[in-house]
């Protein structure tokens, strides 16, 4: 019986430990993404964690040139376009995995790339 609890102690551990792992390489590769970017585009992402990841509408066509930079993701997504009194806008939002993945770095490490 005390073997079987010390087997599951250590597994808990281990696996613990890989989770930690796992997420302080995943924050690494975010750093890197987020050190690449303008201030502009960080900018515009910094709006998002600003406002609890809530739509903020733009002009129809802006480019993100960084939206497809993530690891073959699109960390900006566009959900659809409105209109705006006498413009179409797109309703932006971030990618839910890329938004939870800037909150964590910011409630551990309190930053989102490696310059803050």
């Amino acid at each position: 019986m005390a073997k079987k609890i010390i087997y599951r102690v250590k597994d808990y551990i281990e696996d613990k430990t890989y989770n930690e792992k796992q997420m302080n390489e995943a924050v690494q590769r975010l750093w890197d993404y987020m050190d690449r970017l303008s201030a502009d585009e960080l900018g515009f992402i910094r709006k998002f964690i600003d406002n609890g990841n809530n739509p903020i509408y733009e002009p129809v066509g802006r480019y993100f040139a960084f939206v497809d930079a993530y690891y073959n993701s699109r960390p900006v997504v566009i959900k659809r376009q409105v209109r705006s009194e006498n413009a179409f806008m797109e309703q932006c939002v971030l990618d839910t995995k890329f938004y939870n993945l800037l909150k964590y770095s910011l409630k551990k490490y309190n930053k989102i790339n490696h310059f803050e």
